[in-house]
């Protein structure tokens, strides 16, 4: 398993690269600034919601239990990330 610091800055590495890919399509679409910054709070909830999990892990003490909740962490951010990117994707450049 990678340390929990890595996997902080990745997590927070992908976070910063969707929000300029946010900001960058909020340059050439300017009338589309709600649906953006929703976008942009979604991924900064995502993101606090996922570091928050990563410091408090259950189970520290028994492997197994470790690598599940990592395992559900994984997914859930999977599939976070994969909403987001949809919504993203949405918003075409003008």
């Amino acid at each position: 398993m990678a340390s929990r610091k890595d996997l902080k800055k990745d997590i927070k590495f992908v976070s910063v690269e969707l929000i300029s890919e946010c900001y960058v399509r909020f340059i050439f679409n300017p009338g589309l600034e709600k649906e953006i910054n929703d976008i942009v709070m979604e991924i900064n909830k995502l993101n606090y919601d996922t570091v928050t999990r990563i410091n408090h892990t259950d189970g520290k003490s028994n492997p197994k239990i470790t690598k599940a909740y990592y395992k559900k962490l994984k997914a859930d951010y999977e599939n976070g990330m994969k909403t987001i990117l949809t919504k993203l994707e949405s918003i075409k450049i003008a």
